[in-house]
This record gives C-alpha cells, sequence and structure tokens, in this order.
C-alpha cells in the first residue's frame, strides 16, 4: 500500500509540474472557492497546505447527524467517540487522536477548551452549516496553542442569493427523532440566518440516550464598501447517559449494546457569541476587529465501583471572553503582489469545577484562571501571479493561576507561566487554475491544557504536575494539487514531524506526562472524479506513522492511531433519484497505555453508509442505512490488569441502524 501510495505521488508530481518545462498549458476552469485558514478569505491555492472542503452539498447528501460523522470520513483523520455520543468526540490528524492538537472552530471561534475535555460539538447545528474547512499541518503563526496537527474551522451559512426556508423531519432505529429548520434572507445591505434543532435517540446501547436542542443566528450588515458589522451566536442544551467502556468478558456474555453504567449522565449548556468589525480602508489597508464570548456548563454524575464503591457528582464550567485585532495591508502591482498581516489575540478563561463524594463526605473546588496575549505577523508575497512566498512568525504569553480546596488534601494555590514562538514558511508554484506545488516548514507548540498541570481526579484530588514543559513540533511537508480536467483532480502530500515533549495521560499511573521524542509522518492522497453528469467519486488514503524516537520506546507505535486509513465516496443522481454511498477503512491500533505494543490491538473496521433520495420540486424524501454491514468497531480501547470483567476494553461504536425522513425547501 505504502508502495502504491508513493508511486501515486510522484506521478501526480511529474504531471503536475509539466508546465515547469516549457509545455503548453491547458486551461482548465475549476469552481470558484475561497477559505479562510489566514484568518481571512483567501484562495486555497495560495495557501502552502493540504485544504480540504466539505461542501454543502456534500453535508446534504451524506446522511450525518453532526459535524464529527463528516469528518469520519475523512482520511487522514482520526474521530474518537466516547460513550457514543457524537457531542463528545475528540478529532486529531497527523498522528493524534486525542483531538488535543488540532484546533477547531466555528466561524472563526475556537471551540477548544483550556482544559482536556473534548470539544463540545453540541453547539453547531448541522443544518447551519455551509462548508467545513480542513487544514492539515501546523498553523500556529495563526492560531497559537493546539494547532500543531491542523485547523477545521465550520462556517455556517453565510451566502446566499435569495431568502430561503428548509425544514426537515425525520426518524430512524433507537426511537430517533430528528427536526431541524433553517432560513434566511439578504440584500445589498447586509444579510440573516437562523438555524435550529432539536434531536433525541435512545442510542445503540444500554443507557446511550441523548437528548438535544440547539439553534445558531449569523448576520451581517454591509450598508457601503467600507463598514461591515458581523454577529454569530449559537446556544445548545442537551442530557445524556453515559454507558461507559465495555470489557471484552462482558461483551461475550451480554452483547456490545450493554453498559456496566446504568446510572450515569450528565447535562450541559453552551453558548458563544462573536461580534465582527471590518474597516476597509481601500488602498490604506483593512482593519478587523473581533471580539468573542464562550460560556460551558455541565454536571455529571458517576458511580464507581473502585476503592470500595462511591458516586461522583461533577460540575465544570469554563468562561472565555477572547479578543483579536488584524491590520492587513495588500499592495497589487504588475508583477509583484504582497500582503502583510499584523495581528494581536488575547484571551482571558475562567475555569471553576466542584466535586462531591457523599459515601466519604468529600468535597473539592479548583478555581482557575489562564489570561493569554500573543502577536503575529504573516507576509504573503506573489511573484509573477504564480510563485507564493509566505513567511510568518508568532510570540505567545501565558499566565495561568490555580486556587483549590479540598476536604480530603491540603489547599493548593499556584501560578505557572509560558512563553513560546512559533515559525513558518511556505512556497507555492500556481501553474494553472486547480494546480499548484507547495513546500511548508512550521515550529509549533502546545501548553499544557489546565487540568494536565493541575490533576483533578480522585482519589488525590490535587496532584500538581508543574514540572510539565511545552509541546513542540518541527514539522516539514511537500504537495501537489492537480486538477486533470474540469472534472478530474488529485492530491498528494508527504509530510514529517518532529516533536519534544509530547504531552498525554498515562492511564496505568494516572498522571499526565511527556513523551520525550516522538516522530509523526506519512502521506495522504485522493482523487476526485465526475466522469458522467449524474456520477461523481472520490477515492483517499491517509498514512500515519507516530512513533516513539527515544529510549524505552524507540521504534514503538504510539497507541490509538490507525496507520492505514482508506475513504470512498459514490454519488448517483438521475432525474431526481439520488444513491450515496461513502466508507472508511481503518486499520487496527495499538491500545491506549500498550506503550510496549506487547497487547493485542484494537481491531481495523470498514464501515459503509447508503442513502437514497428523490427529489419532487420543493420536497425531498430520503431514507438510509449506517453501518450497512453491522460490523463492530471502537475507536477507544485499553486494558486493565486483574479486572474480573476481562482484560480488554473497548468504547464500541453503534450498529446498524436506519433512518428516513422529508425534507422541505423555498
Amino acid at each position: 500500500m505504502k508502495r502504491c501510495a508513493f508511486f501515486l505521488f510522484v506521478t501526480l508530481l511529474i504531471f503536475g509540474t509539466m508546465p515547469l518545462f516549457g509545455q503548453d498549458e491547458e486551461v482548465v476552469e475549476v469552481p470558484s472557492i475561497t477559505v479562510t485558514y489566514t484568518r481571512t478569505d483567501r484562495d486555497p491555492d495560495r495557501i502552502p497546505a493540504d485544504v480540504t472542503i466539505i461542501d454543502k452539498d456534500r453535508i446534504e447528501r451524506s446522511g450525518a447527524e453532526s459535524v464529527p460523522d463528516l469528518l469520519r470520513l475523512e482520511a487522514g483523520v482520526n474521530v474518537t467517540v466516547f460513550s457514543g455520543i457524537d457531542k463528545f468526540s475528540s478529532v486529531g490528524m497527523r498522528g493524534f487522536s486525542r483531538g488535543m492538537e488540532t484546533m477547531v472552530m466555528v466561524n472563526g471561534v475556537a471551540l477548544n477548551t483550556p482544559t482536556l475535555g473534548e470539544i463540545d460539538w453540541s453547539i453547531i447545528p448541522l443544518a447551519a452549516v455551509e462548508r467545513i474547512e480542513i487544514t492539515r499541518g501546523p498553523g500556529g503563526v495563526l492560531y497559537g496553542d493546539k494547532a500543531v496537527a491542523g485547523v477545521i474551522n465550520v462556517i455556517t451559512k453565510k451566502t446566499f442569493e435569495k431568502p430561503f426556508l428548509e425544514a426537515t423531519v425525520g426518524g430512524g432505529t433507537e426511537s430517533t427523532f430528528d427536526g431541524t429548520l433553517s432560513m434566511g434572507y439578504g440584500n445589498d445591505w447586509g444579510r440573516i440566518s437562523l438555524s435550529g434543532g432539536y434531536h433525541y435517540t435512545d442510542g445503540y446501547r444500554d443507557n446511550n440516550y441523548y437528548d438535544h436542542n440547539v439553534w445558531s443566528i449569523s448576520a451581517g450588515l454591509t450598508p457601503g464598501d467600507i463598514f461591515e458589522l458581523t454577529l454569530d451566536t449559537g446556544y445548545s442544551r442537551d442530557y445524556w447517559g453515559s454507558p461507559g467502556a465495555l470489557f471484552d468478558q462482558q461483551r461475550r456474555t451480554y452483547g456490545r449494546r450493554y453498559t456496566n453504567t446504568p446510572n450515569d449522565k450528565g447535562d450541559g449548556e453552551n453558548f458563544y457569541s462573536l461580534l465582527g468589525v471590518n474597516l476597509d480602508f481601500q488602498t490604506y489597508g483593512r482593519l478587523e476587529l473581533d471580539y468573542s464570548y464562550k460560556t460551558n456548563d455541565s454536571r455529571s454524575r458517576y458511580v464507581y465501583t473502585d476503592f470500595g464503591g462511591y458516586r461522583y457528582y461533577y460540575h465544570i464550567s469554563l468562561d472565555e471572553h477572547d479578543v483579536s485585532a488584524k491590520y492587513i495591508l495588500a499592495h497589487d502591482g504588475d508583477d509583484i503582489d504582497n500582503r502583510l498581516t499584523l495581528g494581536i489575540d488575547y484571551r482571558n478563561i475562567g475555569y471553576c469545577s466542584d466535586s462531591l463524594i457523599p459515601e466519604w463526605a468529600s468535597t473539592s473546588a479548583v478555581d482557575a484562571r489562564r489570561d493569554v496575549i500573543a502577536a503575529y505577523l504573516y507576509d504573503e508575497l506573489t511573484l509573477l501571479d504564480r510563485i507564493i512566498v509566505s513567511l510568518g512568525y508568532r510570540y505567545e504569553y501565558i499566565d495561568t493561576s490555580f486556587d483549590s480546596g479540598s476536604s480530603s488534601a491540603a489547599s493548593v494555590s499556584l501560578s505557572e507561566d509560558f512563553s513560546e514562538w512559533a515559525l513558518s514558511a511556505g512556497l507555492d508554484y500556481r501553474y494553472g487554475d486547480g494546480r499548484k506545488v507547495f513546500f511548508r516548514f512550521e515550529r509549533g507548540f502546545r501548553i499544557p491544557a489546565l487540568d494536565e498541570i493541575f490533576q483533578y481526579a480522585p482519589p488525590s484530588f490535587s496532584l500538581t504536575n508543574t514540572h510539565l514543559p511545552t509541546e513542540r513540533v518541527t514539522s516539514f511537508e511537500v504537495g501537489v494539487k492537480h486538477a486533470f480536467s474540469e472534472n478530474l483532480s488529485g492530491h498528494a502530500t508527504l509530510w514529517w514531524s518532529g516533536l519534544k515533549n509530547e504531552l498525554y495521560y498515562n492511564n496505568l499511573t494516572f498522571i499526565n506526562d511527556t513523551y520525550s521524542r516522538t516522530i509523526h509522518r506519512g502521506f495522504d492522497i485522493g482523487i476526485e472524479a465526475q466522469p458522467f453528469d449524474f456520477l461523481s467519486c472520490s477515492l483517499a488514503y491517509g498514512l500515519q506513522d507516530a512513533i516513539f524516537d527515544a529510549s524505552p520506546y524507540r521504534g514503538k507505535t504510539i497507541p490509538l492511531i490507525p496507520t492505514h486509513t482508506v475513504s470512498f465516496t459514490v454519488g448517483l443522481d438521475y432525474k431526481g433519484f439520488a444513491l450515496d454511498l461513502d466508507g472508511k477503512y481503518g486499520s487496527d491500533r495499538v491500545r491506549d497505555g500498550d506503550l510496549e505494543n506487547t497487547y493485542r490491538k484494537l481491531p481495523g473496521y470498514f464501515v459503509m453508509n447508503a442513502r437514497v433520495s428523490y427529489t419532487y420540486r420543493q420536497f425531498e424524501f430520503f431514507a438510509g442505512v449506517r453501518n450497512l454491514t453491522d460490523v463492530y468497531g471502537a475507536d477507544f480501547g485499553g486494558y486493565r490488569i486483574g479486572d474480573a470483567r476481562g482484560f480488554y476494553y473497548d468504547y464500541p461504536n453503534a450498529g446498524r441502524s436506519f433512518y428516513g425522513g422529508i425534507t422541505v425547501r423555498f
């Protein structure tokens, strides 16, 4: 597989660079697309990176229930679902699985929390999504902390030429109900769109229910060419059950729907708002000012059999204020164009948590603050509209403080300061529409999360890890994107990243720690085609080779990373009838905690989904099946020595399920 993929990469590179050697260039028309990776709209062919765009048409025809559902189908993207609910999904790339090294945003608002908790995807109603931009590779210069592996930006509906109204009602197995509504209006003066939805399911496993409602608003006021005011806001409220891990002995006895935690549950609220002001001074540059506010409040209840058995009530609240300002100065000449971006970011984070264990008469509370201030510059020089040289630098200072109190341990107060920098350099050669060769270098970083520094878990509640250093990455990549014709295109990227002090949680010692040196390397390769008006298809392969580069585990594979992933899509559309198939294969993975690679691996699996629909005027009738072959799979699993329930445990994914419904569009 590696040799085949490498051969395809070289083939694309050779065909792609033929115009460099004086051959006539074929004119190929490709759709005009912009992405926001540089924190302003840009042509993706001007970015020295591997960029994937999941557009509105693909979203509507996928049958996905959430954004993680869509990302799960991307080769080289690792989605880990805990407790069978997409709300708690971790999304990683480039040999990472925990999601801590991938920046995730909605309309430019970072969803990453300052803790180890998974991103709460419930804040994004799928009905509101216009497109999803996936940029692989470090983005530390533009985004700072948590952009070691890449950046994912979810863009809600902002571009519509006329008023629209769209409503969907559907349901399926496991008592599932879905209802969504999306509407919008726009003219020369501005735009406004509203989206919302309600979702309920009993879930595939026992105690796997999920009750969720969400809404979002996006608005813009553009009275002229100089001034623009934007507002994006969203809210979600949900309740869930947590089926927990499933041990091998339990699965053999009771089946994969069984739960060992029938009383674990939680509920939460999420809110975000982004206010932006853009001032265009024409030849004197452009000033963009943004203020965003996020709040997250969640409560959980767990029943443990460890330490003699106890109930654990946990409440966490997060508040974050972000302010950013950037000035963009562009100069367009006959042969040379230059675009300089200067920016300042400020972030203030408040974190509060408290817990109660009635059986121990134990209470604990933590109050943490983190302030981040950063300055960056990013310059893009274009020569002859073909060669783009980009350089960037960022300096970031982080101040963190903790205050804690506990009935079972001494109070702790501490502060921790970090200062880090990032550097990037890129080179693009554009030899036609949809055709480029690129090279990129970047030095990035990740700061330890609040609960990596302060480990807040029973029985200690107050173990401090002030020794944890910053995670640093040095990355190189080279790639090619080539449009063979209007209906056939391919891409390939070779990448290598070396890390020092890669942060991780040791589930055997229950302590956050670091791998001293690791290497993440691989390549991504794919092809997209539409040979006929009624047929479209794509095929992609991703290799992720993540290994230790220091004793005592040198050469061993890092846990939870599938070395090989393959994904495909097939779409048929004829006279209102449509059939869409998609699927993904992931190879086996080393279990969590198995640093010596000695135990049984998590097995690989292939999952395929199918959706059929018929459109008549404003109505679309659809039905589908997820996990068509009912294969057993798990994204996360580990082992526990001496446990009577079995040696190995998994967090099983859902089995086969059916759904159907109707969409009305005006």
